[in-house]
């Protein structure tokens, strides 16, 4: 029985070959965008799923509580991990890990010599129990110990095979230069961190050598003053998480409490399930945040958008032609088959379809793929077509995509009484005209919601992009410090004289140093007072250093007092600038009153106001206005350089001579300011491109259907058309008549849309502090495009059917 509804399913295709590939087309478009959906939502929701009871870990989010305000930070003490450990039994084990917040430069080692240099991004410093308290398994060296000795390193299976060529690098040694400056021993390789983690990293090195480095900031500290690591904790199975916050809130208190307590504030701690870390985080500085679990369920719900607009196309033609199967369905009922087999026998035909379409839906996923890796940069790991969950989504799409499809159709068809439809009568369906426009309106409602929403998100992004910044970062070039210098005093001295030399190459208009950059963030987070005030009035505020001509090089414009200068002694220590917005914060009358006056930043570094800079952006327009401080520095980890607009590679290529002669053996690495700038609109940018791409793939599906139903449409009204043309009717108005219904659905679908679409709108732009007006034009535009691409869907037909030979019109069939 099965061999034979499948024959006649096969049959039936065929014979209907231009609506099968209109469905099949359909389908499989929307089943490929779906499984892409999928893929990425998928993988999203995986991160930290790998670890063992990941369940357990937590992070350790420390936060300070005062005028009715708690405010987090991810970061925290380096002494805090070993206390609570000690102090609280529900801590099973705990790690701490301190990125390396930038560039590391290693090379590995010929006996004495390096062998030649890496840039390395993911380089990191972290505890021996890293390896215990995570799945980062080891394939050479013992986990246990690692990391126990000082003076070691461990490498990830890809480090080891760039830095080295082989994996067997136990005991090799490499010269490291990142926070700390040492040649360090080979003790173990891992294998490399996968894709869903949201800890990325493939040198480690022992957290105990940075904190008893020397050199290093950490030198000779009680663990509680600096809070740059990160601490992670695994908790006894019978743990509650909210009583161990409050426990280890104590413990800091207990150590630090005299710091809370200057600015009337108490210390606050949650446990941050590691599971949430990538999509749910909102904490200040956070580094592993993803796309936000906003976005990822948004992009579910677009899937199921494109599948319904998918699945209403088949219903549509499936019902559209039920004249035109319905003496098919009287002759079998007329020779016996009872209705339950005319309802099988359209499942399995169903099947059949969307069966074919599944395969080419998954085929046109594993082609898009590298496509959308390629230039959307999205993370789409192939590994994912080995998880159970992709399989589970296929066979969903199989099954529910059949029944879905096929029921109403099956029921439908399957409803007609045999008499009737042999003699030519009983064929059609009971509402099916409304009930097809009623569709068709749900297609234009969801494909006009993904037009407004990409346009809105386009519109979003060209107006950040084209706001005002307060600073140049055109034509600015910025070069990377050397990662290798044999000490402090004699980089000192070559750092003065690579500044000079660029100085004197032509194509170069100013030259300055700076420890960070615009949009790389700044170097100081803290609270900020007027002298003379209380702890508790002390504002927000946000610090970088910055060296002579920075103003010049970045196009900053002074409001009042001057720039920080080395001809000024005090500048180094004692001076500060500031800006617009610092100087309302301060309480300052404007911007004349605050130059001269002391301010205290932190605890008790007293500066000098010398000058107020006009408000520039220092990060992405999404974000309010700072108080923002810059203060004096002859080094600093970024040479920013002012080109000329002629003979820019000539240029460039003497500024990388220059450094190759100031700091030889280094590494030269260097970018445009306003390409590291503009990174920070990149998953805005991405969100605004993926919209797009699935907008026009419900547009072109909905499309797909929509010529379906003009060609049936216009089977249908053949003759009516020719005996309106006979009586007088001009061919634009044939056409006018046959497209008005497009019009109206398309106008139907706008007004039920507009409401829920400016709602939506609204709410996302919120997230914004520089925002675009939502006005009638978010909404008018993407209606008129949607508009105009149904009409040419549907217009070569109409036309074609108003410019034939009425004669011939009415002798059709």
């Amino acid at each position: 029985m099965l061999r034979n509804y499948l024959k006649s399913s096969v049959r039936s295709l065929r014979k209907r070959a231009f609506f099968s590939t209109l469905n099949v087309a359909g389908l499989a478009l929307g089943m490929a965008a779906c499984l892409l959906i999928v893929q990425y939502v998928v993988f999203n929701l995986s991160f930290d799923s790998f670890h063992d009871d990941p369940d357990s870990i937590y992070r350790v989010v420390l936060g300070a509580t005062g005028d009715g305000e708690t405010t987090f930070d991810a970061y925290s003490y380096s002494a805090l991990a070993q206390a609570i450990k000690d102090q609280i039994p529900e801590v099973v084990e705990t790690a701490r890990y301190h990125p390396n917040f930038g560039t590391a430069t290693i090379a590995p080692m010929d006996g004495d010599d390096r062998v030649t240099s890496f840039q390395d991004e993911h380089a990191t410093y972290a505890d021996p129990s890293l390896f215990q308290l995570f799945n980062f398994p080891m394939i050479a060296g013992d986990a246990e110990t690692a990391l126990e000795r000082p003076g070691t390193v461990v490498l990830s299976k890809s480090a080891a095979e760039k830095f080295f060529g082989t994996t067997d690098v136990i005991g090799r040694t490499l010269d490291f230069r990142g926070w700390m400056a040492e040649t360090f021993e080979v003790a173990g390789v891992f294998q490399d961190v996968p894709a869903n983690s949201h800890l990325d990293f493939d040198v480690v090195v022992p957290l105990n050598d940075l904190l008893t480095y020397p050199k290093g900031q950490y030198a000779d500290q009680n663990g509680w003053s600096w809070t740059n690591f990160l601490t992670y904790v695994r908790l006894s199975p019978d743990a509650n998480p909210d009583s161990v916050a409050a426990k280890i809130a104590g413990v800091v208190m207990r150590s630090v409490g005299d710091d809370y307590r200057e600015n009337n504030e108490v210390a606050a701690a949650v446990l941050q399930p590691i599971r949430d870390i990538h999509l749910y985080t909102k904490f200040e500085d956070e580094r592993f945040a993803g796309p936000g679990y906003r976005m990822i369920y948004f992009f579910g719900v677009i899937a199921l958008f494109i599948l319904v607009i998918a699945w209403v196309n088949y219903v549509n033609l499936a019902t559209s032609q039920a004249s035109e199967r319905a003496k098919e369905i009287g002759v079998r009922k007329a020779s016996g088959a009872r209705r339950s087999q005319v309802v099988t026998q359209f499942l399995t035909e169903s099947a059949v379809l969307v069966g074919i379409a599944l395969a080419s839906g998954i085929a046109l996923a594993r082609l898009a793929r590298p496509w959308l890796i390629a230039n959307l940069g999205l993370e789409l790991p192939d590994t994912i077509w080995t998880m159970p969950v992709t399989w589970i989504v296929l066979a969903l799409l199989l099954v529910v995509g059949t029944l879905a499809v096929s029921l109403y159709p099956a029921f439908v068809l399957s409803s007609f009484h045999p008499a009737a439809v042999l003699k030519g009568g009983g064929a059609s369906t009971p509402g099916g005209d409304r009930l097809r426009r009623v569709l068709v309106v749900m297609q234009f409602a969801a494909s006009l919601s993904l037009l407004v929403g990409t346009w809105i998100v386009y519109r979003q992004v060209q107006f950040m992009r084209s706001q005002d910044l307060g600073l140049d970062v055109d034509q600015v070039v910025v070069v990377q410090r050397p990662a290798f210098v044999d000490d402090s005093e004699n980089y000192a001295r070559d750092r003065a004289v690579f500044v000079q030399q660029l100085h004197e190459i032509p194509g170069i208009e100013t030259a300055t140093i700076s420890t960070t950059i615009p949009g790389g963030g700044f170097n100081l987070n803290t609270r900020s007072r007027r002298a003379g005030q209380a702890p508790d009035q002390g504002i927000e505020i946000h610090m970088s250093w910055v060296s002579d001509d920075f103003a010049d090089t970045y196009g900053l414009k002074l409001l009042a007092g001057r720039a920080l200068s080395s001809e000024y002694p005090v500048d180094g220590e004692e001076s500060v600038v500031i800006n617009e917005t610092a100087v309302s914060s301060y309480g300052f009358a404007n911007a004349t009153d605050a130059v001269g006056k002391t301010v205290i930043v932190g605890s008790t570094s007293e500066r000098t106001i010398v000058g107020v800079y006009r408000d520039f952006r220092w990060a992405s327009v999404k974000q309010e206005e700072e108080p923002v401080l810059l203060g004096y520095t002859t080094g600093g980890s970024s040479f920013s350089v002012r080109l000329r607009t002629t003979d820019i590679a000539g240029t460039l290529a003497a500024i990388e001579s220059a450094f190759r002669t100031s700091f030889p053996g280094n590494a030269f690495e260097a970018y445009f300011a306003d390409g590291f700038f503009d990174e920070q609109y990149k998953a805005d940018r991405q969100f605004g491109s993926l919209f797009g791409l699935f907008a026009g793939l419900a547009l072109v599906i909905a499309c797909l259907g929509l010529v379906g139903l003009a060609a049936y449409t216009v089977a249908r009204r053949t003759k009516e058309v020719g005996v309106r043309k006979v009586l007088g009717a001009s061919s634009i108005g044939v056409v006018r008549l046959l497209l008005k219904d497009v019009v109206a659905m398309v106008g139907i679908a706008m007004v039920l849309t507009t409401p829920i679409l400016y709602f939506a709108a609204d709410k996302w732009l919120q997230g914004f502090a520089t925002r675009i007006p939502i006005g009638p034009s978010m909404f008018v535009v993407p209606a008129i495009a949607l508009l105009a691409i149904a009409v040419a869907a549907v217009g070569y037909q109409a036309i074609q059917i108003a410019t034939t030979d009425p004669v011939k019109a009415l002798r059709y069939e």
